[in-house]
């Protein structure tokens, strides 16, 4: 990471007294899974906050967010080094704190399956946080605890509350065609379905064992695979080898 500095960022310096130049360092994540220890990526990030400070950047430094695949050993060093890179806030000008954005790393309306890296909405919603608080209004910062981003003198411009809910949360109407991932066949959970997951499950009974049945409404209809002699309309029993549909009576799941 360090190596990067002088060709990726020191030609971008600053050459004239009127120019700005931001430098926004989000890294270390690769630096944990080769098994570095947070002290020594943390002094690399130092060594480039002081570069870029020197070549005339405003620097905006990131925290590592969680990601899936750590090792426990790992995870310990990226919490660590997140302690590290909040310890003196006098190293760089704003301070952008991702594991608070995006704690989750299973949550695929910001990540990409692998847990590791943003996906477009994610690092669109990102951006707009950092756009919005740091260029669209320097002239009002407010003061808030529990920030997500915040100035090297601790100045707030970002608060948990509004970045954990997006601007869609509520009641707000969709318009136009959106997307989402489709769930595999047969999931069962609060996330959204799509056309396709509706076309694909709308006539698949999901399958049990007789002692994994839920308690049922009447008329819902599954099946199992263990049944034992089923006799049409018969209080299911387990046990056996037999694969047979099955329906909820109001009282009993019964062979169907």
């Amino acid at each position: 990471m360090l190596t990067n500095y002088t060709t990726d960022i020191y030609p971008f310096r600053k050459t004239k007294f009127e120019q700005e130049r931001y430098v926004f360092l989000l890294g270390g994540i690769n630096d944990i899974f080769a098994s570095r220890n947070a002290t020594d990526i943390y002094n690399d990030l130092k060594s480039m906050w002081l570069n870029s400070r020197n070549d005339g950047f405003t620097v905006v430094s990131f925290t590592v967010s969680p990601a899936l695949g750590l090792t426990a050993p790992q995870e310990a060093e990226r919490v660590a080094l997140n302690g590290l890179i909040l310890s003196d806030r006098t190293l760089y000008d704003y301070m952008v704190r991702p594991e608070i954005m995006f704690p989750d790393p299973n949550d695929t309306l910001f990540w990409n399956v692998d847990g590791v890296h943003l996906n477009s909405n994610g690092a669109q919603y990102l951006g707009y946080a950092v756009y919005d608080n740091i260029f669209k209004d320097k002239n009002k910062l407010k003061v808030e605890s529990n920030q997500a981003l915040s100035s090297g003198n601790g100045t707030d411009l970002i608060t948990n509350s509004k970045i954990i809910a997006p601007s869609f949360s509520g009641s707000a109407t969709l318009t136009g065609t959106p997307t989402a991932p489709t769930a595999s066949q047969g999931t069962n959970t609060t996330q959204i379905a799509t056309t396709a997951f509706v076309t694909a499950n709308k006539d698949r009974l999901i399958g049990y064992t007789v002692a994994t049945l839920p308690t049922g409404t009447q008329g819902d209809t599954a099946f199992v695979t263990d049944a034992l002699a089923p006799t049409y309309l018969a209080v299911i029993v387990g046990g056996g080898a037999v694969v047979t549909p099955v329906f909820y009576n109001g009282a009993n799941w019964v062979a169907h």
